[in-house]
């Protein structure tokens, strides 16, 4: 069994190697220039991640789910912010799933 100070060692050289991993690769996309094409998949990207998630949880039937999704869409239409839309669907289907 490892002591403390080397568990603590180990966990400071795995974060230090898992910042620079992190760090170098933002690095290296600042400066490569992406091409139109790219930055338009990328830009839709995250709708339509969130999109594949979210329809089967629908398909399921649960009528939970389809109120928490219906209401983080009327936020998002009339707020235009995704995280506060996001918050508000998990919100109203948390509660009313514990109610």
């Amino acid at each position: 069994m490892m002591s403390t100070s080397a568990t603590w060692l180990a966990i400071f050289i795995m974060a230090t190697v898992t910042y620079f991993t992190r760090a170098i690769g933002a690095w290296f996309a600042a400066r490569i220039k992406n091409p139109k094409r790219l930055e338009r998949l990328l830009k839709h990207l995250s709708s339509s991640m969130l999109a594949a998630l979210v329809a089967p949880a629908l398909a399921s039937g649960d009528i939970t789910r389809l109120v928490g999704v219906a209401t983080a869409c009327l936020v998002m239409i009339i707020s235009k912010r995704a995280l506060l839309s996001l918050c508000t669907g998990v919100l109203i289907t948390t509660t009313l799933r514990t109610f």
